[in-house]
């Protein structure tokens, strides 16, 4: 892999190219200093999940790519799986789904049409 380095050091200001490993360029990098902090980022991780599948199911709803009865089974199981997943995260920093899409930039095409759709199946 060629990385450029820029040589400050020299009057014409080259940038030059050295070879690099992907060692060398790999560090790990901790999302967590202890446990409870990686059960945070767990949780979080489980709702963007299940916020991405459930929007998977619903262009699939669209395209008609699965049945009625299908498309209800999975997304009502989804939902609770939703809903327990956003408890675990629910606290200051989110305090509703919209605070947390908006702070990870989940791109949601259909998810807040299934939400505002879902209060009767729920």
């Amino acid at each position: 892999m060629l990385v450029a380095t820029q040589d400050n050091g020299n009057a014409n200001n080259n940038l030059s190219f050295v070879l690099a490993t992907a060692s060398d360029l790999m560090e790990e990098v901790k999302l967590y200093r202890n446990a409870r902090e990686r059960e945070k980022f767990d949780n979080m991780a489980d709702l963007y999940a299940v916020i991405n599948t459930l929007q998977a199911l619903e262009k699939a709803n669209i395209r008609d790519c699965v049945t009625s009865k299908e498309y209800t089974a999975a997304c009502s199981k989804l939902l609770v799986q939703y809903k327990a997943a956003f408890k675990q995260v629910q606290g200051d920093e989110f305090s509703s789904v919209e605070s947390f899409i908006k702070k990870y930039r989940v791109i949601i095409l259909y998810f807040m049409s299934i939400m505002s759709c879902t209060t009767v199946i729920v």
